[in-house]
């Protein structure tokens, strides 16, 4: 056997090991992905010095901080929805007011209002005639 003979042995070895290495891969990736979250129950992050930069404070410090800023915005946002009152009546009137666009074949509708518009697609009879 000569040299490039060896050299092509060890390419197929090689590649069949890189297949195999492959396939055991892919199969470990699917499977992980089917892990689904749910079956993660009563977690708790253990090091959270490792998730925000400390700037000089523990990590009691940071979880609490963390916390309360938390609190404190979901507060703000209740109280921007509470204060929100959504009237029904207002927003179909500004709904009705936005301008409608038609198009087709078909003659206009009867209910178009001031600013609608309205396409109307007319095939000349010259064009659909052939000889």
């Amino acid at each position: 056997m000569s040299f490039s003979d060896w050299i092509g042995i060890w390419s197929l070895i090689v590649g069949v090991v890189g297949a195999v290495v492959g396939i055991i891969g892919c199969l470990n990736l699917s499977k992980a992905n089917k892990i689904a979250a749910k079956c993660i129950t009563n977690s708790k992050i253990t090091q959270a010095e490792t998730l925000i930069v400390n700037n000089g404070v523990d990590t009691y410090a940071v979880i609490k901080i963390a916390k309360e800023t938390t609190q404190e915005e979901l507060k703000n946002i209740v109280d921007n929805l509470a204060a929100t009152t959504l009237d029904l009546k207002e927003l179909q009137k500004q709904v009705d007011e936005i301008p409608r666009i038609y198009s087709g074949k078909e003659p206009p509708p009867d209910n178009l209002r001031d600013g609608d518009v309205y396409l109307q697609y007319i095939e000349s009879e010259e064009e659909n005639t052939h000889v």
